[in-house]
């Protein structure tokens, strides 16, 4: 089994992501990139890195935004100490 992100999905204010653990970490950092795609240009509006607890199994975590409608780039990094242990970019329609 390897660590590696889920589906996410978005409710007004909130991101919500899923994250598929492979073993139980305390030390780990989720950052969270969010890119507005317009004019085939991409501006970075939300960046954000927290200290997170990742069980064996599925995780289920929700990060505290605001996005307007449109088409979103979404770049999710799992870090364990100074080690990458997953990374995704996902494209998002709001």
């Amino acid at each position: 089994m390897t660590t590696e992100f889920g589906t996410i999905s978005y409710t007004p204010g909130a991101l919500h992501l899923n994250v598929s653990g492979a073993e139980n970490r305390t030390d780990a950092v989720l950052q969270v990139t969010v890119y507005a795609l317009q004019d085939l240009q991409q501006q970075e509006i939300y960046k954000q890195a927290d200290y997170i607890s990742v069980k064996k199994g599925e995780n289920s975590y929700t990060e505290s935004m605001t996005l307007d409608p449109g088409s979103y780039r979404v770049y999710l990094y799992l870090t364990y100490g100074n080690e990458r242990k997953a990374a995704v970019i996902r494209d998002l329609k709001v």
